[in-house]
């Protein structure tokens, strides 16, 4: 629902809205508020005229002063399609990520490498920086990672390694209490870094604090989504969270809540994760007050996360003292494709993140030193600021971080052109999906060239691995 607070007829439209999805409906449709003014990003993709706005699964579906009836007649006919098309589409999620967790484990284990010029290890704050800039847009972001994770768990190839690493959980048939013993074991197993025959350096280690019939608590150290993050007053780790449900849940054919009760970002230096196995019940997960406060709480999360990295790529420090500072490209590429894959609006939610991540991105400071002496920021020709870019992208320091390989441009005009990037840590060697991947990049794009242009720029990915090509490609233009 895209709104304004001089919006007359928004606050009883969203009371509609809230009222007529309800608490039941929740595991499958969400409302997500977006001021305009806050938000002209987002705004100016979909082409908001008038206020309010309800865009369904990406379709403008009502505008403007809207009737009770209306409204009730648009959702409910559409949350009924939603719920067919969602049943519809499990079976390519089901096979997309089986792949990407697949792809993870072949090259993880020397069986491949997918990424033959920069290798397939990437820094922590590829990671940090998109899980923080997303999570702090909207409060219901981590519901979504919540679900994202689940369905990785659930469909991915996690779970087989779970029954490798403890062949205990599939010898114990009778007993659930005794499974769930063993799934825990082998969840320990799995993250912490001696053990896990996976070397993706997700964390260090798991203990476990308490074990019962049905329920358990571990903590998880070095966990490379959270480690060094600032005290914010909510935790980060809501993928991990669903990740850990989902394999669980595929292990024991009976639903597990899993809710992560402490983490860096509440002031602690391990993520605690409250297990419990709740039978067939459906518990919606928690999400964070809406505190007015929030985003800016997060753009400083972001920033300091950025910061981090910059000095570690540098050797200033080390954020993490066993598990190193480097992660396999399958821990980020696992949770933005699910992300995507789980949701249709998560695309504008990832684009709106990295928008706003390339306006205020500490890079920036980076970029002035390398930019056109003959031009300031906010005041470029669009090819200069293209030139300033591409020398940024293509310059030795950022390729310290891994995150991409090289990057040429193509097509260009006065105010358009295209940019390919190879070995994207985002995309590279997903599947055909149908779906581009690349959302969170385009959205960091348009950000940056508006940061140097000081004009409204639009970038689409085109083409992507998960539209079945071997690059990334943006199409950037200036926008009236």
């Amino acid at each position: 629902m895209f709104t304004s607070p001089d919006c007359a007829y928004c606050p009883s439209v969203e009371k509609l809205l809230q009222r007529t999805i309800g608490s039941g409906s929740a595991a499958f449709a969400h409302v997500s508020t977006i001021d305009v003014n806050e938000n002209p990003e987002v705004a100016a993709r979909y082409k908001i005229k008038s206020l309010p706005t309800l865009i369904v699964n990406d379709e403008k579906v009502l505008s403007g002063q809207i009737s009770e009836g209306e409204v009730q007649n648009v959702l409910w006919n559409k949350l009924v399609t939603t719920i067919l098309e969602r049943e519809k589409s499990y079976d390519m999620r089901k096979d997309t990520m089986l792949a990407i967790t697949t792809n993870t484990l072949s090259s993880a284990l020397e069986l491949q490498l997918v990424r033959p010029s920069i290798g397939d290890y990437t820094h922590i704050g590829t990671l940090q920086k998109t899980t923080y800039s997303i999570l702090g847009l909207d409060v219901l972001a981590s519901r979504l990672f919540y679900e994202a994770g689940r369905d990785l768990g659930l469909y991915g190839a996690d779970s087989h390694l779970l029954l490798s690493l403890n062949p205990k959980i599939g010898a114990e048939i009778r007993s659930i209490e005794k499974r769930f013993k063993y799934v825990i074991e082998g969840i320990c197993d799995f993250f912490s870094r001696q053990t896990s025959n996976l070397p993706t350096y997700f964390s260090d280690r798991v203990d476990i604090i308490s074990l019962e019939a049905d329920e358990a608590v571990i903590h998880v150290y070095e966990t490379a989504s959270c480690t060094q993050a600032m005290d914010i007053g909510e935790p980060l780790c809501h993928f991990t969270a669903g990740e850990i449900a989902g394999m669980m849940e595929a292990l024991l054919a009976e639903r597990v809540n899993v809710r992560e009760t402490a983490c860096w970002g509440t002031g602690d230096k391990f993520c605690e994760f409250y297990i419990k196995l709740v039978g067939e019940k459906e518990t919606p997960y928690p999400v964070p007050k809406a505190r007015k406060d929030r985003r800016e709480r997060f753009k400083e999360l972001t920033n300091h996360s950025m910061q981090l990295a910059f000095d570690s790529l540098f050797m200033k420090l080390k954020m993490r003292e066993n598990a190193g500072d480097y992660i396999h490209i399958g821990v980020p590429q696992q949770q933005l494709t699910s992300l995507k894959l789980s949701d249709p609006f998560t695309g504008s939610l990832l684009y709106a993140a990295g928008h706003e991540q390339g306006l205020n991105s500490p890079e920036i400071e980076f970029i002035q030193k390398i930019k056109n002496k003959s031009a300031e920021i906010g005041n470029m020709e669009f090819l200069g600021a293209l030139k300033v870019l591409r020398n940024f992208y293509n310059h030795p320091s950022s390729f310290l971080s891994r995150e991409h390989g090289k990057i040429r441009s193509r097509n260009l005009r006065k105010e358009s052109a295209s940019i390919i990037i190879y070995e994207l840590a985002s995309a590279t060697a997903t599947p055909n999906a149908g779906v581009n991947f690349c959302d969170f990049e385009a959205g960091k794009i348009a950000g940056l060239f508006e940061r140097l242009t000081g004009q409204n720029i639009v970038a689409n990915e085109t083409k992507c691995w998960g539209l079945g090509n071997t690059f990334c490609e943006f199409e950037i233009k200036v926008v009236d």
